[in-house]
């Protein structure tokens, strides 16, 4: 135990690995650096290293670890994407680090865990749903970092003793179980909270008509394009009822040959001239017709 010392420089890696029978290291409130092994001996049951200068990553694998506590250190990097080989932990302690990145949704594999603090780190994205159903977590504190989404609803299964969740970018409603004015520094700063009116928490009131505008605007819109698809269906209707009802009148054929109007070109059947040529009475049987001829130098046109 080298706890509350001045001591100065950098740890002994070899401390990890050349102590076989090493359960317990507690070198908090000194000025040491160092890394952590990413293995740690299954032996180790117990880290206690807070308030010092120890670099890199998380180790990823520490079977035998119960708790750990390195707040106010210089850590990095995100959380182990498998946190199945820490499933041991009762207590993890990272708060002031610089840890990024997600919490892993394999943190629900920590059945065992009772207090978590990962507050004033760089985390992002949502709070992973299994956090809420760990059954013996009772703190919980993500205080200070970059969290975003809605707060996961099994938060409703409500065994917290200490939860701070203030000053990250989380939006929606707070789930029911949270409405309370005992939760009221639990949500600050938090800009997109909202809760019940009558909550008792310092949020803004739901908005419980927005459901309600985004159907109607949706309902609108559908009534437009029925509206617009309803008249399209009927100009074609009736662009096509009056092409149908234009009336046809077809030329009716005559029963008569070129030979037969030719026969008929003759001086005895001419009734006039013009400036484009001579008319011909022509006989057709029954019928008459009226033929024209041009004329070609003043002279009259011939036909074989």
């Amino acid at each position: 135990m080298l706890q509350n010392n001045n001591f100065v420089g950098e740890f002994p890696e070899k401390i990890w690995s050349a102590l076989p029978k090493l359960t317990t290291v507690m070198i908090q409130n000194n000025n040491l650096t160092g890394f952590l092994p990413s293995a740690l001996s299954p032996k180790i049951t117990r880290i206690e290293m807070g308030n010092n200068r120890f670099f890199g990553n998380i180790p990823e694998s520490a079977t035998g670890l119960r708790s750990f506590e390195a707040e106010k250190n210089l850590f990095s990097g995100g959380l182990p994407a498998d946190m199945t080989m820490l499933a041991n932990l009762t207590v993890l302690n990272l708060a002031g680090n610089q840890i990024c990145g997600s919490i892993p949704t394999s943190i629900g594999a920590l059945e065992r865990l009772n207090s978590l603090n990962l507050s004033s780190n760089q985390i992002t994205g949502e709070i992973p749903a299994g956090i809420g159903l760990l059954p013996v977590l009772i703190v919980l504190d993500l205080y200070n970092n970059k969290l975003s989404g809605s707060i996961p609803e099994d938060f409703n299964n409500n065994h917290f003793s200490f939860l701070n969740l203030s000053s990250n970018q989380l939006t929606g409603e707070v789930p029911t179980a949270l409405q309370s004015p005992k939760y009221n520094s639990v949500f600050l700063d938090n800009p997109s909270l909202c809760a019940e009116s009558n909550s008792g928490l310092p949020l803004p009131p739901c908005s419980r008509n927005s459901w309600r505008k985004i159907i109607l605007s949706v309902a609108a819109l559908f009534s437009f394009i029925a509206v617009c698809v309803g008249w399209s269906i009927y100009r074609r209707k009736k662009d096509r009822k009056d092409v149908t009802s234009w009336k046809m009148t077809p030329f009716h054929a005559l029963d008569f040959t070129d030979h037969d109007i030719l026969s008929n070109i003759r001086e005895e059947n001419l009734i006039g001239r013009g400036g484009s040529g001579k008319v011909y009475r022509i006989h057709l049987g029954s019928q008459k017709a009226a033929g024209k001829g041009a004329d070609e130098a003043g002279g009259t046109q011939q036909w074989p």
